[in-house]
Parts: C-alpha cells; sequence; structure tokens
C-alpha cells in the first residue's frame, strides 16, 4: 500500500473514533430506573372516629304565602326583615274575578324574608312572584321560596347536611353535632340531630340522606343561607389493629392488603373497621408487627457513557 493511502486511512479511522466518542458524550447520561416498596407496621392503637358533613342554615319553620287567587296587590302592611305575629295582616289583593278583596295573614309568628310582588302589581295565585326586597344579582338565593310572600322562625335554626348512605346508620336523634361555620371561622356552635329524612336523594347514582341539625342557642352572628360544616363524634376504640390508609385497597369488592414476609410480597383478604383520616381498623387478616405496602417508589439513576476512550 502506498504511504498515501495508508495516511488517508490513518486519518479516516482517527475520525471515525473522534466521531464515536463524541457522539457518546452528546448522548448524556445513561439513565437506569428501579422500583422499590415503601412499607409500614401494623400495629395496636387507638382510633377516633368522626362523621363530617356539609350543607346550609335553614329555619326549622318556614312558611310560603300565597292568594288563593289571582288579582291586583292593593295594599302591603309589612317590609322585608320585619318581625310579624301569628295571624297578623301582611297584604290585600283585588280579585281579578271582580270578587271581595282577599287578606292575606301570616301562619306564623317569625320574620318576613321575602315579598314577592309591589302595590300595583298583578300576581298569580300560586307562584313565587319576581323579588321586592328579596335577593338580587347574578346568583340564585341559597334559601328557596315558592310563595307571594315568605315568613321564617330566626330564632330556630337548623343545618340542613347531606349524608352519604354509606355512613347513615351512624346518624342517631338527639345525637350531639359540632357546627362550624365558613363566615365565622373563629367559633365553634352546639348542635344535635332532630330529624333524618326517610326517603333518599339520588344524584348521578350517588345516593345520600338530608339530616337536620339544630342549633342549640340562638346567636344572631348565625344567617340563613350560610355555608356549615357539622362534625359527629363517633367516639374513639382503643387497642385495636391498625394499618394506614394508604395500604388498604379494594380488589372485586373485596379489602385487600399487600403484606411483605422476608422480602416477598403477598395480597391477603382483610375484614376492616373504622377508619379516620389516617389509619383503618384491621379487624382480621393480619397481625400486629406485619409488614404491609403502603406505596411504590421508583429510583431513577444516571451513568455518564464513557466513549471510546473510557470516562473522563
Amino acid at each position: 500500500m502506498k504511504p498515501r493511502t495508508i495516511a488517508i486511512s490513518i486519518v479516516v479511522l482517527v475520525l471515525v473514533v473522534l466521531a464515536l466518542f463524541v457522539g457518546s458524550r452528546l448522548s448524556g447520561p445513561k439513565q437506569t430506573s428501579s422500583s422499590a416498596a415503601t412499607t409500614a407496621t401494623a400495629t395496636l392503637g387507638t382510633i377516633h372516629t368522626t362523621l363530617n358533613a356539609t350543607g346550609t342554615i335553614i329555619s326549622a319553620n318556614q312558611v310560603d304565602l300565597n292568594f288563593n287567587t289571582p288579582g291586583k296587590l292593593t295594599e302591603l302592611d309589612v317590609a322585608v326583615n320585619q318581625v310579624v305575629a301569628d295571624g297578623q295582616q301582611l297584604a290585600i289583593l283585588a280579585p281579578t274575578s271582580g270578587a271581595a278583596d282577599v287578606v292575606l295573614t301570616s301562619t306564623l309568628a317569625g320574620t318576613v324574608i321575602h315579598i314577592g310582588a309591589k302595590v300595583g302589581e298583578q300576581i298569580g295565585s300560586t307562584t313565587a312572584q319576581s323579588g321586592n326586597g328579596s335577593a338580587t344579582g347574578s346568583g340564585s338565593p341559597a334559601i328557596a321560596t315558592t310563595g307571594f310572600l315568605t315568613v321564617a322562625d330566626l330564632n330556630n335554626l337548623q343545618v340542613k347536611v347531606g349524608v352519604d348512605q354509606a355512613d347513615i346508620a351512624k346518624l342517631s336523634i338527639n345525637q350531639a353535632v359540632a357546627i362550624s361555620l365558613d363566615a365565622i371561622p373563629d367559633k365553634t356552635f352546639a348542635g344535635a340531630v332532630v330529624f333524618i329524612d326517610p326517603i333518599p336523594l339520588n344524584s348521578q347514582n350517588v345516593i345520600t340522606y338530608n339530616a337536620y341539625v339544630s342549633l342549640t342557642a340562638p346567636d344572631p352572628l348565625v344567617r340563613l343561607g350560610m355555608s356549615a360544616n357539622a362534625s359527629v363524634d363517633l367516639g374513639k376504640k382503643e387497642n385495636v389493629l391498625l394499618v394506614p390508609n394508604l395500604a388498604v385497597k379494594t380488589v372485586n369488592g373485596q379489602k385487600v392488603v399487600t403484606k411483605v414476609v422476608r422480602g416477598k410480597q403477598t395480597d391477603v383478604n382483610v375484614t376492616v373497621g373504622v377508619a379516620d383520616d389516617k389509619n383503618t381498623e384491621i379487624k382480621s387478616g393480619l397481625s400486629s408487627g406485619d409488614k404491609v405496602v403502603v406505596g411504590v417508589v421508583t429510583v431513577t439513576s444516571s451513568a455518564r457513557g464513557g466513549g471510546a476512550f473510557g470516562g473522563g
């Protein structure tokens, strides 16, 4: 081979090696990943459970009043926020039929919270009218009214809450309830369960029951329509077997935990009891000291390629 040809071959070989080296460097570090289970130990302990539900402040006694015939409102004797007595005259209507005037009286001692028309306006006999002194603006009233005039007892307030069907059996009449209000965050009010609706509500296949919680003592700070949180203390259980909630999963309707024995993972069926926001009671399927999987952590490591001339 001629010297010139040999020289060219050497140059080409050097360029190829350099290209491989630079390519390995530019490709960056090589990444590898592996998964490792995080575990917890089943232990004996105490669990304190509560039932929490959200709702709205309503009046325990509210009446929606209508004239029994359509006509023209000729007299209005009360205003919104006015306190009225049972049997007090509220308004007078001249019937469209030309019959004698009709007098509307209150059937409840309370406060006028809604008036649906002004003097001189035509009103119907059964439907609510547009507001005169009632809620205005683009939103909907938090308290529903269906009459020309509504009276509510503001000294007897309740919280109306929706309770999931899985929890409704935990409630009972006269059960003590702690009530907190979004509008008054620094104060807790005492209450008690006074009624549970026998007929549930079905919203997109979610079944709930309305429960009513009375406020033990009236407070002028509490107003109709306020958002409320009701918390029922269901008591505590001591010396029970507990695992973190993250350890419990449902497989084909069965509660399951993954148990770790000498590094080997095995799914075992368990029977669960009560739960709080951290732990679940295990009634059967595990023993104190058992290790259970609560999660999986993925570990990623990087190694830079060494190229043709090794790492550096």
